[in-house]
């Protein structure tokens, strides 16, 4: 994957906007548990919002077209949830990890999220949510590890 940087503001700004509630989204990667590059299904004015946000080109391939297609994921993670501390608990945070994996490959990368503020670290705030259950990632960090996750209400 190679990063394509856009605009960066000098001053770090967190930008407050309205949800974008039922998108749909391909997970092309995990950073870790609460941070992902996603693919979201978005219509040209509501990228218009998002134009500052770090984007990242993958390729993959298309067994309808027999081709090669590129494809574009927002950096994005997850609303109201902050990670206390990595030392203390990295077998838990391995642990969770390894969990958020499977929860995406048994959906097969697909999530709905709900799309909303912009951090000052230029990354979108999601929630995301389980297509077939429904189920809140996001809830299930806060609850199943409550030691190493805790609810952050940051600007909202």
């Amino acid at each position: 994957m190679s990063e394509i940087t856009r605009f960066f503001s000098k001053e770090p700004k967190y930008l407050n906007l309205s949800d974008v509630q039922n998108t749909v989204g391909f997970i092309v990667n995990v950073h870790d548990p609460i941070n992902f590059d996603i693919d979201l299904n978005l219509n040209s004015k509501i990228k218009n919002r998002y134009s500052r946000v770090i984007i990242n080109e993958y390729c993959y391939t298309d067994p309808s077209s027999e081709g090669i297609r590129r494809g574009l994921t927002y950096r994005c993670r997850l609303r109201g949830v902050s990670l206390d501390s990595k030392d203390k608990y990295s077998k838990m945070l391995q642990e969770s990890r390894i969990n958020i994996l499977r929860k995406i490959d048994r959906q097969n990368g697909w999530a709905i999220c709900t799309v909303s503020d912009v951090d000052i670290y230029n990354r979108i705030l999601v929630d995301l949510y389980d297509p077939i259950t429904g189920e809140s990632i996001n809830e299930y960090l806060l609850t199943q590890y409550k030691e190493i996750y805790r609810p952050y209400n940051g600007h909202r």
